[in-house]
C-alpha cells in the first residue's frame, strides 16, 4: 500500500510533509473521502495545499477528475 507520507516527499520538497500521518494510505484516505471522515485528522496536517496535492494524486492513479475527489470531500463538509 501506497504510504502518503512517502508519495509526497518524493513529489514535494517543502516542510509539510514531514507532517503527514506515517501509517496513513492513499486506499485509507479514500476510504475516508467514501465513509464521510476527515480528512485533516487522518493525514495529520491541516493544511489544504497538502489536501489538494494528496487529492489530485488520487485522481492521478484513480483516472478521475480532481474535481471528482474534490466534490467527495465537499459534500462533507
Amino acid at each position: 500500500m501506497i504510504k502518503l507520507y512517502e508519495i509526497y516527499n518524493f513529489i514535494y520538497t517543502d516542510d509539510l510533509g514531514q507532517e503527514i500521518n506515517k501509517d496513513a494510505t492513499i486506499g485509507g484516505l479514500f476510504d475516508c473521502l467514501l465513509l464521510r471522515r476527515s480528512v485533516y485528522n487522518y493525514i495529520g496536517v491541516h493544511d489544504s495545499v497538502v489536501r489538494e496535492r494528496l487529492f489530485q494524486y488520487i485522481a492521478n492513479c484513480t483516472g478521475s477528475h480532481y474535481n471528482d475527489i474534490y466534490s467527495l470531500w465537499s459534500t462533507n463538509h
